[in-house]
């Protein structure tokens, strides 16, 4: 062999192994970090929508989603933005979880809805702390599950005739009620739950024989916009009449027509409400959401009453039945099964 064959077959040795060495580098995995969010979880698909490299093609894509209603998969799209531009993500994270709370209590009463929103408001503070929307709407769910809650007490005190309770939480309530009643065009909620407190405190003053705080009551329930105030006009009316002067004997009120709330505990929820408006009560639902008050309780079945199952109450009374419902909290072991 000469010495040029020999040093030709050395130079392609050598870049044969350059190449194999170039194609086998390892390379590094990288780890996109990712951005848990606080409390609702978000979906993992967006319909569709796909994930964009482009941190501008991601913030056109969330408020697009977010003008649609599409709040989960715009917090979604928005994770992923945060990871490239925290600061484009923030002001829109704010946005969608201000109008999915808004979403969720526009027009609504139920406190389970309130509560779903409040959660929305908490997400939205975790993710963008500065939205003084969001810290607004947060403090109104507050206001009203506060109110609300003095409302039950109250209505329970007149359904169990606690005049003095009654008296105390109504004499509470109707400052409170006034406030919410004038800040009802920025919680639409609190027209509705103002209304029902206002009756509720009128009957209490009735009961009272507080004339003036009871007329008093109707009539700022009279004055609420966008409600049904038919049943506040008559009792208004009524506290209108004039007064029987002392020489007039007033006509003796028909005996009071008192009759036993049967006891349903155990019952299917909606089985017990059909019973009871066949026994001539009117009946309202409440589901119990709060988890420390499921503990001993199962689901789908009536835990108590308000009033109580045996006790006397005028016909044609109110009853509320207070029900657990189905949810992913554990049941006691003697419920029966699915229960």
């Amino acid at each position: 062999m000469s010495k040029r064959s020999f040093v030709h077959i050395v130079a392609v040795v050598l870049l044969t192994w350059q190449l194999a060495s170039c194609g086998t580098t390892q390379q590094t995995n990288v780890v996109e970090p990712t951005v848990t969010p606080v409390g609702t979880s978000v979906p993992p698909s967006l319909n569709g929508s796909v994930l964009s490299s482009e941190p501008q093609a991601d913030l056109m894509l969330a408020e697009q989603q977010i003008a649609a209603g599409q709040y989960a998969d715009a917090i979604r799209i928005l994770h992923h933005l945060n990871t490239q531009d925290a600061n484009a993500a923030q002001p829109l994270f704010a946005q969608a979880y201000l109008n999915w709370g808004r979403s969720i209590v526009q027009g609504s009463t139920a406190h389970s809805d309130i509560e779903s929103a409040r959660e929305r408001f908490i997400n939205g503070l975790a993710l963008a702390p500065a939205s003084q929307e969001l810290r607004a709407e947060l403090a109104n769910t507050d206001v009203y599950l506060a109110i609300a809650q003095k409302i039950e007490q109250l209505r329970l005190a007149n359904a169990e005739e606690d005049t003095e309770r009654a008296n105390t939480l109504a004499t509470e309530l109707m400052p409170q009620l006034s406030e919410i009643r004038q800040r009802a065009k920025d919680f639409g909620s609190f027209a509705a739950l103002a209304y029902d407190g206002f009756l509720a405190c009128g009957s209490a003053f009735i009961a009272n024989n507080q004339r003036d705080q009871a007329r008093s009551a109707f009539e700022q329930a009279v004055g609420i916009p966008g409600m049904d105030t038919e049943f506040a006009r008559a009792e208004l009316e009524k506290l209108r009449e004039p007064t029987p002067t002392p020489t007039r004997v007033a006509p003796t009120p028909p005996p009071r027509q008192l009759v036993v709330v049967p006891d349903v505990r155990g019952a299917d929820p909606g089985a017990a409400k059909s019973f009871l408006e066949a026994q001539g009560f009117q009946v309202a639902l409440t589901q119990i959401t709060d988890p420390a008050q499921l503990i001993g309780l199962c689901k789908q079945m009536v835990s108590y009453t308000a009033p109580q199952g045996g006790a006397r109450v005028d016909k044609g009374s109110l009853v509320r039945i207070f029900y657990r419902g189905f949810d992913n909290y554990s049941s006691p072991a003697n419920c029966p099964p699915g229960r």
